[in-house]
């Protein structure tokens, strides 16, 4: 028996209160160091709250427990949520895709039975992903020699499923290609570079090579005691109680500090703009990809809303340009009419501003609210000048452009919109590193209860260098941050990238900033309180009561709102209101007041008075000096859904106040997850630019939409999101006395929703 590596071998400090003495470190997306034991300039996340969580434990005092054992104790407030026995450290999750080579015979032939070397032979082998040639050849052969060079060559080869006649039979690859190949089994893919070999033998009922033996003998680390609290019980404000078995010592880890229940709402959609979408999300997105992006992300859970993809055979861009075969501009995976200001300005983004209940934009530009964490991720192509062109590699803002929906390409643009930036901290910062130092972690995957290493798996002595360089770990080289150049390094167990600590404890601080959609709240949002370390209910805008319409307690509604709203009906009436002083602390932020009671009232806004009628709008936004009135607000708040997370329709396209341009309604969307917003009937019937939607059953309901363009010589953009169960028939677009209408075509189905991690 070989002698076994181990990763964490630095000697822990103690965390707990008691005699029981140990080291406590916890583990979700990945492990983190015992609270003790980190280094001070070490930049590592928190656990989750509500996820799924390793616990590992090792002895500091040299304590042998094997012949008891541990129990390990979950309690809020002496008060036990969660117990059970903790698993010997024999019994600690294994490695990711670790085969047991067994007997298996790696030594080299001194001869092959059959050998492929011309380009032809090598293209039947390539790209299958049965690997049925390779089969038939197994069939007839017990070595094979597959020989790269650069007129022989292709990047994917597939060994074919073990079966009982594979036993023993040996396959081998060398390469003098400039370009890399990548081989692929069952346990995993490994790459080949230039003058590099490697031999497969079929042994243990697996395809074994060189690299498998080396990487079996790695384990986490020795004498580590290991259990797992479920999600519900991982809350802020638990402790961790530790039991020697049999009347032993107890130590207990108080204050375990857990952050908030971070999730994201991740929208994906197919996108075609004059030639058919590709279908990427539809078709490869499923389940178990959502489960493994899950496992890598620092959320408690992750929902994914997949609408119908669209396939939009006229274009409207918003300066009124219609195009029905193709854009007469150039388009490039970065570039594009179509691209920017339909994919993602007009589809994407007003995706999410639907469900925020933000009905108009400016037609120009990514003008957008990122309040929730929530994103839209879309695939798109268009037909230019220069032909199909498909777009990708491109995120931030709370939208992504991607050619495909797995790999780096995908975590690394999904960061973007985290707010990391590309090589995150550097060498200290977007390098994986070894236990004994800062910026460390493996991965773990919760429902495989598997470890993913921070290294490659194969064998290739080569340093990671990013500025400064870091030796390999046993011949394993260490992997760089999706943000720096990293790649999934065990593809059969996860399609994504493995991020350093440093960029999980950014991300994790990014979401924690942001509200979560929750139909328990009286405002239909939530956002972490760090003082309570609660989800306390959130708005970013509110409406008045009678009371609250003096200059005292207005000004302390805008220190906490971006927007108040004061609605004055008969019985909700004051005769005076009365405005703060603009001031600093009130710059930006803005009053709207609408006026429908009966009787006329009195505003009173920087020393003046205006008189208010029935009818009356008007905007104010501070410039620290003054209320100004404004048309339109510059800035947008998330509106109180009136139905979350129903099946939604949603409705796009343009419109003009001005009258110059019309509009143009695009045909609509679905989707299986949404929120819905609707505007007041009063105001809606008050604005000279509104969007009414239509059913068969004679119902109607209306929406206004800004009465001013936000860009010069652009249309305005609408994106509203309707039920599904209102069974939408027309949407009519009235600007003034101008009016544009189309027909709803119903969901064709397919638009699916799921969640992964807490329910």
């Amino acid at each position: 028996m070989q002698t076994p590596i181990y990763f964490n071998t630095t000697p822990g400090k103690n965390d707990l209160k008691g005699a029981l003495q140990g080291s406590v470190s916890l583990a979700q997306c990945g492990t983190m160091p015992s609270r003790a034991s980190m280094l001070p300039q070490d930049r590592q996340p928190r656990p989750v709250a509500l996820r799924t969580t390793l616990v590992l434990f090792r002895s500091t005092d040299g304590t042998d427990h094997a012949p008891q054992g541990l129990d390990l104790t979950v309690k809020m407030n002496k008060e036990q949520l969660f117990s059970t026995r903790m698993n010997p450290p024999q019994d600690l999750p294994r490695l990711a895709q670790r085969l047991d080579a067994g007997d298996a015979d790696l030594t080299y032939p001194d001869s092959y039975q059959h050998v492929i070397r011309t380009q032809s032979a090598i293209e039947q082998i390539a790209d299958d992903p049965e690997g049925t040639r390779l089969s038939t050849l197994l069939a007839s052969y017990d070595t094979i020699n597959v020989q790269l060079a650069d007129h022989q060559w292709a990047e994917h080869f597939y060994l074919p499923e073990h079966k009982s006649a594979f036993k023993g039979k040996k396959i081998a690859f060398q390469s003098n290609a400039t370009l890399g190949a990548h081989i692929h089994t069952l346990g995993g893919s490994l790459h080949l570079e230039r003058n590099e070999q490697v031999l497969y033998v079929n042994a243990g009922g697996h395809w074994v090579n060189e690299h498998d033996v080396h990487y079996a003998r790695i384990h986490y680390g020795t004498d580590f005691w290991s259990a797992v609290i479920p999600w519900e019980h991982l809350r802020p404000g638990i402790s961790l109680h530790f039991r020697a078995r049999g009347g032993g010592a107890e130590g207990s880890y108080e204050d375990v500090d857990i952050g908030a229940a971070t999730e994201l709402l991740l929208n994906v959609i197919d996108i075609g703009m004059l030639t058919p979408p590709r279908e990427v999300f539809f078709e490869d997105f499923g389940e178990e990809l959502q489960r493994e992006y899950f496992q890598m992300t620092p959320i408690s859970r992750l929902l994914v809303n997949q609408y119908e993809p669209v396939h939009w055979k006229e274009i409207c861009l918003p300066d009124g340009t219609v195009h029905t075969t193709h854009s007469p501009s150039e388009g490039g995976v970065h570039s594009g009419n179509l691209r920017q200001q339909i994919g993602k300005e007009l589809i994407s983004l007003g995706i999410n501003n639907a469900n925020y209940g933000i009905h108009s934009s400016p037609g120009f530009a990514e003008a957008h609210h990122y309040a929730v964490g929530q994103v839209t991720a879309h695939t798109s192509v268009g037909n230019y000048a220069n032909g199909r062109v498909v777009h990708g590699l491109s995120g931030g803002g709370s939208i992504v452009t991607l050619y495909d929906c797995w790999g780096n390409e995908f975590s690394h643009e999904l960061g973007h919109n985290f707010g990391l930036s590309h090589e995150p901290g550097g060498f200290e910062g977007s390098v994986h590193r070894p236990a004994d130092t800062i910026n460390s972690t493996w991965g773990w995957d919760s429902d495989l209860n598997v470890f993913l290493p921070n290294f490659e798996k194969e064998v290739t002595g080569r340093k990671t260098c990013l500025g400064a360089c870091m030796d390999p770990f046993h011949g394993h080289s260490y992997g760089l941050d999706t943000m720096a150049g990293g790649y999934p390094m065990y593809t059969a167990t996860n399609a994504y990238t493995l991020c350093t600590p440093y960029s999980v404890r950014e991300i994790q601080r990014y979401l924690e900033r942001k509200a979560v959609f929750d139909p328990s709240s009286p405002t239909g949002y939530r956002k972490w309180d760090e003082a309570t370390r609660t989800l306390q209910p959130w708005a970013d805008f509110y409406s008045t009561t009678a009371e609250e319409r003096d200059m005292a307690p207005l000004m302390a509604l805008l220190n906490q709102y971006q927007l108040v709203e004061i609605y004055q009906f008969d019985t909700s009436y004051v005769y005076d209101v009365r405005l703060p002083f603009a001031s600093e602390a009130n710059r930006g932020k803005g009053i709207y007041v609408f006026h429908m009671a009966n009787a006329s009232s009195r505003l009173h806004v920087n020393g003046t008075v205006v008189m208010l009628h029935k009818g009356t709008m008007l905007r104010y936004v501070s410039n620290g000096q003054a209320w100004v009135a404004v048309e339109d607000f510059s800035f947008n708040v998330v509106r109180r859904p009136q139905e979350q997370g129903v099946p939604i329709t949603t409705l796009l396209g343009f419109y003009d106040p001005e009258h110059e341009k019309g509009a143009y309604i695009y045909p609509a969307l679905h989707c299986a997850y949404g929120n819905y917003h609707e505007t007041r009937a009063d105001e809606a019937a008050w604005s000279e630019n509104s969007l009414r939607v239509l059913n068969d059953f004679g119902e109607v309901v209306r929406f206004a939409l800004a009465n001013t363009r936000g860009a010069p010589d652009r249309m305005n953009r609408f994106h509203i999101n309707v039920p599904q169960a209102f069974r939408a028939s027309r949407v009519e677009v009235h600007m003034g006395n101008d009016v544009v209408t189309r027909d709803i075509d119903p969901p064709r189905g397919g638009a699916r929703f799921t969640i992964t991690g807490r329910q």
